[in-house]
């Protein structure tokens, strides 16, 4: 049986509709995520700590399972070049924002702690470092939702690789909460 161009045509054109749901879904997962840790690390700010009791460590957990796929969808590992100048300049700013505010909290809070630091104590570092990465996140995703350098078939192949990163992700995951660690 002869497979028609116009088959081939709608075949190639379902996997690009295909790969622009999944890294949409990407982005929107990592603008969400990026404003949960936020609010987490703002109320650890304002001492108020159930927040990140209750949803410290899931946080991190999604982070890893989004972050590690989002970073293949990148071109060539250097985000700075590529990705992170391709967008527009008010998500450079809100992007360099929330990586400042990662950075600074994290620095500030090592430099001025206390002798016995604890991760009780610690807690506004440890929910301000994912915010560095989140934020690369989300222009990642954003530049290969909107670039036009990033065609149809650079989109398949770069959500082709991101989608085995998931996979891969996912059963570490899975393995890991298989050994019984909560």
């Amino acid at each position: 049986m002869m497979v028609s161009a116009w088959s081939r045509w709608r075949a190639g054109n379902l996997q690009y509709r295909l790969a622009q749901i999944y890294v949409a879904a990407a982005h929107a997962a990592a603008v969400a995520l990026a404003v949960a840790s936020l609010s987490a690390s703002a109320s650890l700010l304002i001492g108020t700590h159930k927040i990140f009791d209750l949803y410290g460590a899931v946080l991190f957990r999604i982070m890893v399972l989004i972050g590690v796929p989002i970073m293949f969808l990148t071109k060539n590992r250097n985000i700075w070049e590529t990705e992170f100048r391709g967008c527009p300049q008010w998500l450079r700013i809100v992007s360099l924002v929330l990586l400042v505010y990662g950075v600074a909290l994290t620095s500030a809070q090592l430099m001025l702690s206390q002798p016995g630091f604890s991760i009780k104590n610690g807690a506004p570092v440890i929910s301000s470092i994912p915010l560095v990465f989140e934020s690369m996140y989300i222009f990642v995703t954003y530049y290969v939702l909107h670039a036009r350098e990033v065609d149809g078939s650079e989109l398949i192949r770069r959500t082709q690789k991101s989608l085995v990163a998931s996979a891969i992700v996912a059963v570490l995951l899975v393995a890991y909460r298989a050994r019984g660690v909560p």
